[in-house]
């Protein structure tokens, strides 16, 4: 068997390199945007459902969008959540032998879903085409 020579694979290599740096880079911060659309509907609802009476109202501004934590060697999880000393945040989500419950994260979820997809594909498309029209360098 003879041996075949790839001309090029070198210049291939290092653009997909290049390519996966953007993408390593611009990954979390589209993620982000997306998560910071639930993130705006889940206070939005809090202010009309969940957390308006005092003293839970200033709970709206404890809704916020945690750093991404590394789950894994190319994945990882961004947290929507309520800040820890608001920890009594979720008695209104999922409500008490006292009161009933009145979510807001789960409609967040419910009513943003496809919209934090949509910001999200947008950004990674946006850096991609970065990245074409700049000729892999």
């Amino acid at each position: 068997m003879t041996g075949v020579r790839i001309t090029g694979a070198r210049e291939i290599a290092r653009a997909i390199d290049r390519i996966q740096k953007v993408v390593d880079k611009e990954f979390q911060d589209a993620a982000l945007a997306g998560a910071k659309v639930i993130r705006d509907e889940a206070r939005s609802i809090g202010e009309d459902v969940a957390m308006s009476d005092s003293p839970a109202g200033h709970m709206v501004k404890g809704i916020k969008t945690f750093k991404p934590e590394k789950v894994g060697k190319s994945a990882f999880r961004i947290v929507i959540g309520v800040k820890d000393k608001l920890w009594y945040g979720v008695f209104p989500e999922l409500g008490t032998s006292k009161m009933s419950a009145r979510p807001f994260m789960r409609p967040a979820l419910d009513n943003k879903a496809r919209e934090a997809q949509e910001v999200f594909a947008e950004r990674m498309q946006k850096a991609l085409r970065k990245v074409v029209r700049s000729g892999f360098r």
